[in-house]
């Protein structure tokens, strides 16, 4: 619920009321964003504690520095991550990384990549930037025998 006054009034049908409550609104999101993001990880090694003003810039900085991603069972957040990484690496924005997703009954229920490669929106070989895995040994044998450059 926003506090302030001013945010909650219903803007008037005159532009700039339109542009005032905009603003104001802007700002008391960039104040609470700063708030929330201004707590550091006690976890974290202080030299190693990145902050970033923009998210996608984050997820863009872990990548470039990731050896692998594993994909678990998950729900929206696990299929951002996942398909985030697989754009970035099929635009090669990103260098290709072992994308290892966890449980194949699990993620075939739930996403079925050959119909997007027979409806034509992936090519076949956005397929092979994949692999399913079902156990820690074997994700662990397929990181530790990828050349990392």
């Amino acid at each position: 619920m926003v506090k302030n006054k001013k945010l909650r009034e219903r803007p008037g049908k005159n532009p700039r009321e339109k542009v005032r409550r905009h603003f104001l609104l802007t700002r008391y999101l960039e104040q609470y964003l700063d708030l929330f993001h201004s707590f550091e990880n006690e976890y974290i090694t202080p030299e190693l504690c990145f902050q970033f003003h923009y998210f996608a810039i984050r997820k863009m900085h872990f990548l470039m520095r990731a050896k692998a991603l594993v994909v678990f069972p998950g729900g929206y957040g696990t299929l951002d991550e996942l398909f985030e990484t697989l754009t970035l690496i099929q635009t090669k924005k990103i260098h290709p990384i072992p994308v290892l997703i966890f449980g194949r009954e699990f993620w075939e229920r739930i996403i079925h990549f050959e119909a997007l490669v027979e409806e034509g929106t992936i090519s076949p070989e956005d397929i092979e930037l994949f692999q399913y895995v079902e156990t820690a040994e074997e994700v662990w044998e397929i990181i530790s025998n990828t050349n990392h450059a």
